[in-house]
């Protein structure tokens, strides 16, 4: 669930899933490179692209939305108590 909270995140500024934010990337890859996680100066224009986002994101939106909620969930996951996860992240 946290990671998919980073990567929904933002929609307004995104638009279509999958797209990537240069701005967020870069400070991504220079804080790492800050704190020694990378060891080299990466620019984001190299590493992401946004080419394929219109042919990602080119499916039937409400088809998707209708299968989701017409999905019947086993018990094991019925018990799991969502609001106290995102409660804790």
């Amino acid at each position: 669930m946290q990671l998919g909270n980073v990567f929904a995140g933002r929609m307004d500024e995104r638009k279509k899933w999958g797209y990537h934010l240069a701005s967020s990337w870069q400070l991504f890859f220079d804080t790492g490179r800050k704190v020694g996680q990378i060891t080299q100066n990466i620019k984001v224009e190299d590493v992401c692209k946004n080419d394929l986002i219109d042919e990602a994101n080119a499916f039937d939106a409400a088809k998707v939305k209708a299968d989701a909620d017409g999905f019947e969930l086993s018990a094991d996951y019925k018990s799991v108590d969502v609001d106290a996860i995102k409660a804790a992240l």
